[in-house]
């Protein structure tokens, strides 16, 4: 039986519901202000020009500010539940397990806004790798690997923004990802 296992130190979050709830109140005030600001000066700054169409969406805008201000809002209210949606549902992974004589994939994953942990089997004939390198300007060269069951996305690692930077094996569990990207097993 050949069984490969991978495991960083489980992640801990020093976030609480009200620290998240704070900084999306804050984000969500900064943005609707910028939006806000931005949408309803934009036509003052072009007035002269659009005065000969009388439907274009400036003079709506100049016409029912408070429309506008609740359609910005909304856009970001929906903007910011969605990030925080998406940062949570998959959970930060610590621990992946090849287990070849069973033909599955075991990972262990933390929920960091309610430090619960999750363990998922998936088999080998579900299971599909995505990885893909890119660059960023802020973050810099990254390694993301995307784990699917059924093309269903269950997991998203990013080996280089996460505790996977410092495991002495990690080009080895590269290695083998890409091997089964580009071979299925």
């Amino acid at each position: 039986m050949n069984e490969s296992n991978f495991k960083i130190d489980q992640p801990e979050s020093d976030l609480s519901w009200g620290t998240l709830i704070m900084k999306y109140i804050t984000l969500f005030s900064l943005g609707l202000v910028a939006l806000w600001v931005l949408g309803l000066s934009t036509p003052f700054w072009r007035r002269n020009r659009y005065l000969d169409n009388k439907n274009s969406v400036f003079e709506s805008m100049v016409a029912s500010p408070y429309l506008w201000t609740i359609i910005f809002g909304l856009v970001v209210i929906g903007i910011l539940v969605y990030r925080a949606s998406r940062k949570y549902k998959f959970g930060e992974v610590f621990e992946v397990k090849f287990d070849d004589g069973e033909k599955t994939i075991m990972t262990k994953s933390v929920n960091l806004l309610n430090n619960k942990t999750r363990t998922r089997k998936i088999p080998y004939d579900r299971l599909t790798f995505i990885y893909s390198e890119q660059e960023n300007s802020l973050f810099g060269h990254q390694r993301i690997i995307e784990i699917y069951e059924q093309m269903d996305k269950v997991h998203v690692i990013n080996m280089d923004l996460t505790g996977w930077v410092r495991h002495d094996r990690i080009e080895l569990l590269i290695d083998k990802i890409k091997n089964w990207a580009q071979h299925g097993v």
